[in-house]
Parts: C-alpha cells; structure tokens; sequence
C-alpha cells in the first residue's frame, strides 16, 4: 500500500521530510501546508505536490493518510490535535508539546481517533548511534558506569526567528530544541529511564527570553548517572557534538552529527565502520511499519511525553536549586528502550 504524505511547515526541516518521502517506497509526498506564500510556492514548485495555506486544507485533502509536522513548538499541540480529529496518522517532530498536559491531550486524541503517533526524536535512528546501542547491548563494554553528552555550538542569533527567542510563549531557545535531544539519546543509549535530575538552564551567553546554555546531572534506574554540557556561543566558537559512554570494559565515542563512531582499544579510540543511511528515512519508515502492521511506533507518544517530562524537571530544579525527582510513572510502557 502506497499513503499519501502531507508536509506542514515549510521550514528547514521540510526538505529532510521531503526526501524521506521520496525514499520510503511506500509513500508519495501529496501536498505542504505553508502560512508564507513565497515559502509554499517555491516548495510546492520543487517537489511537484498541492500547496495549502493552512494545516486546516491540508487535513481535509482525502488523499493524505500521513501527516509530518515541523512548525515552531508552540503551534505543536494544536496541529497535532487536529491532524488527529481528521484521522491522519502524525508524524511529529519534537519536542512532543511545551508541556505534559499538551503531550496528554495528543495522546489522548491520538488513541480516540485511533492514528498511530510518532515523536521525531531522530537520535534513535541515526547509523552511528544504532551501531553505539549495539555495542552497549551486545555487552561490548562492559557494565556502562557513566556516560557525558556535550553539545557546543553558535547560537546564530540573527537567523533566529521571534519565536525561538521567547521561551515562555514561542516554546523557544537551545534547551528545547537541542537539550531534548540530549536527553532522549542519553536515555536511549544507557537503556534506563532517568530517575532524578539536578540541571542550571540559563541564558548567560546572548541574554534573550530564552536560555542558550545548560548543565544537568542525571541519575539513571540502572546506576548509571550522566552529565549534560550545553551552550551556544554569542560568536563562532569551536563546536561539538558528542557522547562519550564509559564501561568497565571498553569506551566508546559516538556522534550523531557526522554519523561516527569510535570504539576504545587498549589507549586508543579506533574509529568503526558505520553503514550508510538517512534517519529522516528510517524514522518515516517506522511510522509507515507501525501503520501496516497496527503495532505502536518505535519512538511513540508517551516517549516523547517522558522527554518533556524530563525537560522540564531540569528547568524546575533550575528554579528551585534542588534534585527534582521524575515520578515512575512517567515511564512506564515507554517501547524504546
């Protein structure tokens, strides 16, 4: 069966969802929904498919049975919610929602209308990091002991839009679109759900609405505990991008980035041969397996409920100075471990 895919927002992430369209066999882009005229025309001009100015004619078009959302975290519940009401199946990037309440409501709708729902945590489908997973689940270093996530880059203030600068309204800033990636490919990597977090999430770098740095220690079901280190530089600045896992007996590097991977020998790291592949299409090709065969998606909702969750958690102990616990409830049922 081939189903038709309707991309809404036409924003840099629309080409990465436009290619695994054309990648995966089984679907065909149908139509893009773009508030911005210039940036709807010259979409549905590259990639030969119906353009609607809102998400509203594209849920109602009968030929879309997949829907990818890319659109500023704030507008995420609300399409996200419709896009359930008209029976399309979602593809939702993340973060989920801007809270645990929204990310209730999706799934909620999700399960009423009975549409399958993935999060677009890409981490779990890049090459170097599923080569990393089974390594660390073929035992190949050991008993995991700790491990450290850090992301630096340039904040690129001037390409920013409004949205990204306000945290409070817009849902932006580095913490939700890139700490939630750090948390879910530390959770995903040590297998283990995040049982506390002690985290500073500030702004002391570009002084917007919105943080641009954060430090976060977490403790893991399994033992094993971590460190976030992330920041965006006012000015180019050396970047990185990496996560080093420690076992008892092996190391190894992994980053998701540049899609490399190195594994310890003796006082070496040794790079390893990662094949080649296109998350975005993996990912899309999960939601489609989920959909022929009615089994829930590799990365579903309640995942990324869990990693708002846990987002949020840092934000409050940031807030208060203290552990913040995350109740176990929040991840139970998760199917990506």
């Amino acid at each position: 069966m081939t189903y038709g895919v309707g991309i809404i927002g036409a924003s840099r992430v629309s080409g990465g969802h436009a290619a695994a369209i054309a990648d995966v066999p089984e679907t065909t882009l149908v139509a893009v929904a773009e508030p911005n005229q210039d940036r709807r025309d010259a979409f549905s001009r590259r990639h030969a498919c119906t353009a609607y100015a809102s998400h509203a004619g594209l849920l109602a078009d009968p030929n879309v049975d997949i829907v990818m959302i890319g659109l500023p975290h704030y507008l995420h519940t609300e399409v996200a919610l419709a896009a359930c009401a008209a029976g399309k199946h979602v593809f939702l990037e993340k973060p989920m929602a801007m809270t645990v309440a929204d990310c209730d409501a999706i799934l909620a709708a999700s399960e009423e209308a009975g549409v399958k729902l993935l999060v677009g945590h890409t981490e779990h489908f890049v090459p170097a990091g599923l080569a990393a997973k089974r390594l660390i689940q073929d035992g190949q270093l050991g008993n995991v002991v700790f491990a450290t996530d850090t992301w630096y880059r340039t904040f690129d203030l001037a390409n920013r839009p409004p949205w990204f600068l306000n945290r409070a309204e817009g849902g932006g800033g580095m913490w939700y679109m890139n700490g939630v990636h750090m948390l879910d490919r530390l959770t995903w990597l040590v297998g283990s759900p995040i049982t506390a977090v002690r985290a500073w999430v500030s702004n002391p770098m570009v002084g917007q609405n919105a943080d641009d740095t954060a430090l976060a220690w977490l403790d893991f079901a399994n033992g094993v505990h971590a460190t976030v280190h992330h920041t965006g530089y006012p000015q180019a600045g050396p970047e990185r991008n990496e996560v080093e896992i420690i076992g008892t007996q092996a190391s190894v590097r992994v980053q998701t980035r540049d899609d490399r991977l190195w594994l310890s020998n003796g006082t070496d790291y040794v790079e390893q041969p990662v094949p080649a592949n296109e998350s975005f299409s993996l990912e899309l090709a999960a939601l489609v397996q989920a959909v022929g065969y009615d089994t829930a998606p590799l990365v579903d909702g309640r995942w990324g409920r869990y990693i708002v969750a846990v987002a949020l958690a840092c934000e409050e102990s940031t807030r208060t100075g203290e552990v913040v616990q995350i109740p176990p409830g929040l991840y139970t049922d998760l199917t990506s471990w």
